[in-house]
C-alpha cells in the first residue's frame, strides 16, 4: 500500500502543532514589570470604558461585562504580582497598580448608561 504525500503531511501535523506549541511554552517568564504593564493595561481599559460608559457610548451590558474580565484579570495578576514583587519596594508598585485597577473596576457597569 502506497501513502500519498498528502496523508503523510497530514500525519504529521499533529506532531508539528505540538512541537510549536511546546516551545512557545517554554518561552521566558513573566516578570514583574511584565505583569504590571498587564494591570495597567487593564486600568487603562477600564478607565476609557468607564469614561464612555458614562457618555452613553458603551451600554451597561458591555460594561459590565468587561467589569467581570477585569475582576478576573485582577485576580489572577494579584497571584502572580504576589509571586513576583521580592523587595518591599516591588510589593509597594504592585499595591499601587492594583489599587488603581480596584477603583477603576468599581466605576464600571455601576449605573445604567446614560441614553
Amino acid at each position: 500500500m502506497t501513502v500519498s504525500r498528502t496523508q503523510h503531511h497530514r500525519a504529521r501535523r499533529p506532531a508539528a502543532i505540538g512541537a510549536v506549541l511546546l516551545l512557545a511554552a517554554c518561552g521566558p517568564a513573566p516578570t514583574l514589570d511584565d505583569a504590571l504593564a498587564t494591570v495597567h493595561s487593564w486600568t487603562a481599559t477600564t478607565t476609557l470604558a468607564g469614561d464612555h460608559e458614562r457618555s452613553g457610548v458603551l451600554s451597561h451590558r458591555l460594561a459590565a461585562q468587561l467589569r467581570d474580565r477585569g475582576a478576573d484579570a485582577h485576580r489572577e495578576e494579584t497571584q502572580s504580582l504576589d509571586t513576583l514583587a521580592r523587595s518591599a519596594g516591588d510589593r509597594r508598585r504592585a499595591q499601587a497598580a492594583l489599587d488603581s485597577l480596584g477603583r477603576a473596576l468599581q466605576t464600571l457597569g455601576a449605573q445604567p448608561a446614560a441614553r
